[in-house]
């Protein structure tokens, strides 16, 4: 049994984290019980020959997490042994160095004020305006797993309220022979198919300006080339993914995104969809970003049944002509094969426990996407938490997973299926 505390619901915008040096320091706080357990910190060194992020829980300098050659912000972790503080613990981050010029630190700009900055060696704290910037209040992506206690129960998922009129009025740009296609599968593939042909792939390595998860907005950025302020827009996997969920959840179709993964700060992250069918009684993955479904041994597959094909999937793929422009570019295409093909993307796979991105645009997390995922919504299997994924605190087994929509409905009618 373990259990993860944490302050902040790791809704992060990876330009706006903090910086930590020696003058600059951060510290939050963190509930320990004494026992043995692993400090979690999602944090960027700035270079690999840098200085360490030093970890001091009260005055006692505990440990030192070494740098390393991360692009983005990723996961750091350190063991914390027994003994060590028992109860309101304070965490302090700190560094080597005087400038900005050590560690960027993630930060959640969303929940309640309470972390603090020093800007001065810790003469003087602050958690009025944290961040690189002096934004606003936040709180610091800082974990802790403890080894006693147990996690929370996995969220209930909440689906689209189809009568809203964000709803209704997305249904528009739906193709219209998705909205007249005589069966739900020619219905999900047309709508695959469509998604992926609508804009061009472009992920944080190529742009800075993140896409929220509004599919009208994602659209209309996406094609334009063009986003908040005039800047080019971030609008990759998860995008797809979203637009897709969305535009089946119109036609009453049950849809959920899911995040997966090759492993904790791997570059083999990916996003796609799931979709209810009820012709064979399980949720079957679609990919919208690459226009594709694989094929199990009886029909298109479920995330589990993929996992256990192994490490050669070309054989099982059925790909839409939408593949065609994201194999055209040289950059998905590696990892199409690397990556996807390999069945290394599917090794982890994990829910996002909301549907309803029409209705309450607002509960979407405001920048999504990276070697990293950090939102503690995200529902993990259980296998996950003893693959390295102990930094979440929502996990599902199989039984969760597979539940039919009903079983995770809170909207009612949201499973009812329209098309046909």
């Amino acid at each position: 049994m373990s259990r993860l505390l944490t302050n902040e619901a790791g809704r992060i915008i990876v330009t706006l984290g903090e910086e930590v040096g020696g003058r600059r320091q951060v510290r939050t706080t963190v509930d320990l019980d004494g026992g043995p357990a692993t400090l979690y910190v999602l944090a960027r060194a700035h270079r690999a020959d840098g200085p360490p992020l030093d970890v001091r829980l009260g005055e006692m300098l505990v440990g030192s997490i070494a740098p390393r050659t991360d692009p983005v912000l990723t996961w750091h972790q350190l063991p914390l042994p027994a003994g060590i503080a028992a109860g309101p613990t304070v965490v302090t981050l700190s560094a080597g160095g005087d400038g900005r010029t050590s560690w960027s630190i993630g930060v959640d700009y969303t929940g309640e004020r309470g972390d603090e900055v020093s800007p001065d060696r810790g003469a003087t704290w602050s958690s009025d305006r944290i961040g690189y910037m002096h934004v606003a209040p936040g709180r610091y992506v800082v974990r802790v797993r403890t080894s006693s206690g147990s996690d929370p129960r996995p969220p209930r998922h909440v689906w689209e309220q189809l009568d809203h009129p964000a709803v209704e009025e997305f249904a528009s740009y739906i193709p219209a022979a998705a909205r007249d296609a005589e069966d739900v599968w020619t219905a999900v593939q047309i709508l695959c198919t469509w998604v992926a042909d609508s804009w061009k792939y472009r992920n944080t390595s190529e742009a800075s300006q993140y896409a929220p998860w509004d599919p009208i907005t994602i659209l209309d950025w996406g094609r334009r080339n063009l986003g908040h302020a005039g800047n080019l827009p971030v609008v990759m996997c998860v995008h797809y993914a979203v637009v897709f969920v969305s535009a089946c959840q119109a036609l009453g179709i049950p849809a959920r995104c899911a995040p997966l993964t090759g492993a904790v700060n791997s570059m083999s992250g990916h996003f796609v969809a799931e979709v209810w069918m009820e012709q064979w009684g399980r949720w079957v993955m679609v990919d919208p970003n690459f226009d594709l479904t694989i094929n199990g041994p009886d029909g298109p597959a479920d995330l589990r049944t993929i996992r256990e094909l192994g490490r050669d999937l070309k054989p099982h793929i059925n790909a839409g002509k939408g593949i065609a422009s994201h194999l055209a570019a040289s950059a998905e295409r590696t990892w199409f094969e690397n990556i996807l093909l390999k069945g290394i993307v599917y090794r982890d796979r994990a829910m996002w426990p909301r549907s309803d991105f029409l209705s309450r645009p607002e509960l979407a997390p405001p920048g999504h996407g990276g070697t990293a995922y950090s939102e503690t919504e995200i529902v993990w299997e259980t296998r996950s938490l003893h693959r390295g994924f102990g930094m979440f605190q929502y996990f599902g087994d199989e039984a969760w997973f597979d539940a039919p929509p009903e079983a995770l409905a809170e909207h009612a009618g949201a499973s009812t299926t329209t098309v046909g």
